[in-house]
């Protein structure tokens, strides 16, 4: 503890900024992240660190690990990708739902809009082919599902090239 005491005051001298120790019960830790204390089942363990735990409780380490997915797989940041979906009017590109996945381009990595989970799970799953859709669409109406009109007119003023392309393919 001495020893602790003399290097705090060894880096204070220096002019560094020191953090104050913040005192613990025991079985808790403190994170300084969130600024909370927490108890040991709110950590992951890390067998190299002093105490066995990890630096970060699980909340913030599942935010940092989310943030870092984010720039590394799109390069976006929190605020790119709420700019984003603010430029989309806050709803999916496709059907005007709650967007929750970020649609891209697999071959280019490019960063095409925000979708809910079903339209991107259906982009997915046609391969990301406009012919294959428009050949669905085509399939649909031949069995009287009508519903994809409505859907197409939702965007009138903004319309992507797919869009264009299913119109004139339906008209």
């Amino acid at each position: 503890m001495r020893a602790a005491r003399a290097c705090r005051q060894r880096q204070l001298r220096n002019g560094r900024e020191v953090r104050e120790r913040v005192q613990v019960p025991r079985g808790h830790k403190y994170c300084r992240r969130c600024d909370s204390i927490k108890p040991f089942a709110e950590w992951h363990k890390n067998a190299r660190q002093s105490d066995g735990l990890s630096g970060y409780c699980k909340s913030c380490r599942a935010e940092l690990a989310r943030l870092r997915h984010l720039k590394k797989t799109f390069g976006l940041t929190p605020d790119s990708l709420a700019a984003l979906i603010e430029a989309q009017g806050g709803t999916c590109a496709v059907c005007a739902a709650p967007p929750q996945h970020i649609d891209h381009d697999h071959a280019t990595g490019k960063v095409r809009g925000v979708l809910c989970g079903p339209c991107n799970m259906g982009l997915g799953q046609f391969g990301d082919d406009p012919v294959r859709l428009t050949d669905a669409a085509q399939y649909l109406r031949k069995h009287g599902v009508g519903r994809l009109a409505p859907v197409v007119d939702l965007f009138p003023l903004v319309e992507s090239p797919f869009e264009v392309a299913l119109r004139r393919h339906l008209a």
